[in-house]
């Protein structure tokens, strides 16, 4: 039951006996005019609530039949996007593989500078991705580079012969993964579980549970509480992630492999750590998602007035309150900082076992991941500027969400006059979390 088609039907219950009050006070006056027409009102209200019930149920139900794939429970699957559309439709499409058509992101560059005539499969692509981008009612600042680009690592070297006239000659075909894919192994919250929806469109959100059916024991005869699923959302919007680097005009000339695998790969290991800030350190606020330290609802683990050196009563405890909250699920993971996990593999449990906080990458029998990330300048109390944050949970409860390709603008006249080329690269996206219970933090440890 949708919470509207709830709300309706509870209306509609509070009316009804509203109605038999009405009713039994007609039939106690039965010429008072009032109390008829106050009956008359309160009957057409009903018949209004019951027309309204039918058409929330109607659509309730044509939403159960078909269900929007990119709010349906579990968001949007890697198979549900855009690209899947292609895939069936237009399976030559340059947007799902511009490596196989010669794509070349130095030579996207140099036409962007001018250095080029605007064609080829990379103008194509930027048209094509820019169209979408602007269907969807997002701004296209400069040129569109789509996720499906491939990345260098461990990439078969092999040339492939262009036509001459779309662009610059013999550029090699990289086989490897897609800029997409990379960037999903190079986020270090993707790696303890968090989810990537990519391709989206518009402002979406994802449901979750927000209330449960209630069992109960009742004596013969006795009625039970009634109780209702309730669900919620989660609600993303696109904000912008951006960086920027430069080039030289010289190595913007190159078309070697090693060249172009360098640009891209520094594309997205700058997108990389800004999606891990964002998840991590995001404020909610001055154009930021919100991240794990900052969502309200998480549990919080307090070390001392003052903050103190890491215990293992207080590991223990980051667990605990996430278990008492019924989210310890999937394969949480410890996320922290290296002086926490410099000291946590020098802090002894106890006195007696010789055995250490951190071993062998886990603490508590849980994995460990480390970040530069996460803050090590945090102030509790008198300790200002010294405490270290930690996190523990199902890390399958954080989401990101990125809106079309990477948008690139490529400046040749801000450093002009030193040869330089300034590649600002943009993406839309957000970061959010399903379940905040789901987390424990503590931001006050001394390491």
């Amino acid at each position: 039951m949708s919470v509207k088609l709830k709300q309706l039907k509870e209306r509609k219950a509070d009316a009804v006996k509203q109605l038999r009050a009405a009713h039994d006070a007609l039939s106690a006056a039965p010429g008072d005019e009032a109390k008829k027409k106050d009956f008359d009102e309160r009957s057409k209200a009903i018949e209004s609530l019951n027309e309204e019930i039918d058409r929330e149920e109607r659509v309730s139900a044509l939403e159960i039949a078909n269900p929007d794939k990119r709010t349906a429970p579990g968001g949007t699957k890697p198979e549900d996007n855009i690209l899947e559309d292609l895939r069936s439709k237009e399976p030559d499409n340059p947007i799902l593989d511009p490596d196989k058509h010669g794509y070349s992101l130095m030579r996207a560059i140099r036409m962007r500078c001018g250095d080029e005539k605007e064609g080829g499969v990379e103008w194509e692509v930027h048209q094509e991705l820019a169209k979408r981008k602007q269907d969807a009612g997002m701004t296209v600042r400069g040129l569109m580079v789509p996720h499906t680009l491939r990345m260098a690592n461990n990439a078969e070297k092999r040339g492939t012969v262009i036509n001459l006239s779309a662009g610059a000659g013999a550029i090699p075909t990289i086989l490897a993964p897609t800029l997409i894919d990379v960037l999903r192994d190079a986020v270090v919250l993707r790696q303890l579980g968090a989810v990537i929806l990519s391709d989206m469109v518009g402002a979406f959100a994802i449901p979750k549970k927000t209330a449960k059916i209630g069992f109960e024991w009742v004596a013969e005869d006795a009625a039970a509480t009634a109780t209702d699923i309730t669900v919620g959302t989660v609600a993303f919007s696109e904000k912008c992630l951006t960086g920027r680097t430069r080039i030289t005009r010289s190595f913007m000339k190159q078309s070697s492999l090693d060249a172009e695998a360098m640009v891209r790969q520094d594309l997205v290991d700058g997108m990389a750590v800004g999606m891990d800030n964002g998840g991590i350190n995001g404020t909610g606020s001055s154009n930021q998602p919100t991240g794990l330290l900052a969502v309200s609802g998480t549990n919080t683990v307090a070390m001392g007035t003052n903050g103190l050196a890491l215990t293992w009563a207080k590991v223990v405890e980051m667990e605990t309150v996430v278990g008492t909250s019924n989210a310890l699920r999937n394969s949480p993971a410890y996320l922290t900082n290296s002086k926490v996990r410099g000291s946590a593999k020098t802090v002894l449990k106890d006195s007696g076992s010789g055995r250490f906080l951190m071993e062998n990458g886990e603490m508590n029998g849980y994995p460990v991941a480390v970040s530069t990330l996460v803050p090590s300048n945090l102030t509790k109390g008198t300790s200002s500027g010294v405490c270290s944050a930690a996190i523990f949970g199902d890390f399958t409860n954080l989401v990101f969400a990125l809106w079309g390709g990477l948008d690139i603008i490529v400046d040749p006249f801000s450093e002009s006059t030193k040869g330089n080329v300034l590649i600002s690269a943009f993406q839309s996206a957000d970061v959010n979390v399903r379940y905040a219970a789901a987390f424990s933090k503590c931001v006050d440890i001394l390491a």
